[in-house]
């Protein structure tokens, strides 16, 4: 766009991107440039966001691809869509495997526990 050449939708996935990163870390790309500044950094030197290294890898690999340089290369708005929801999927999995392990976890801590709990409360009847 800035180029002044002819462009698409496929614009709008790199904007989208930004929104992406900017919901993720709370912040505003290139707050110390001027917006031409940020714009030709994007266009001529491939300046992007940095990304938090707590990102997902899924969702590292979609901004990548949301921000490649070539257009054609961008995803298209329905494909971002099936990413998302299987990120979304993921995570959700990833979470719920986490609670049962840590809910295994303390069922085992308290199997190990109640014996000497018992031995304390009847040493002290």
């Amino acid at each position: 766009v800035i180029e002044h050449r002819p462009y698409n939708h496929k614009a709008d996935v790199f904007s989208f991107g930004i929104l992406l990163w900017e919901l993720l870390t709370g912040k505003l790309p290139y707050v110390h440039m001027t917006p031409l500044q940020a714009a030709l950094g994007v266009v001529q030197k491939g300046l992007r966001p940095s990304i938090p290294r707590y990102t997902h890898p899924k969702v590292v690999e979609l901004l990548e691809r949301c921000w490649q340089h070539d257009p054609y290369l961008r995803p298209e708005f329905s494909e971002i869509i099936e990413i998302l929801q299987g990120i979304a999927k993921m995570i959700l999995e990833e979470e719920r495997a986490n609670k049962k392990r840590n809910l295994g976890e303390s069922c085992q801590l308290m199997e190990q526990e109640w014996p000497l709990k018992m031995q304390e409360s009847e040493n002290t009847a």
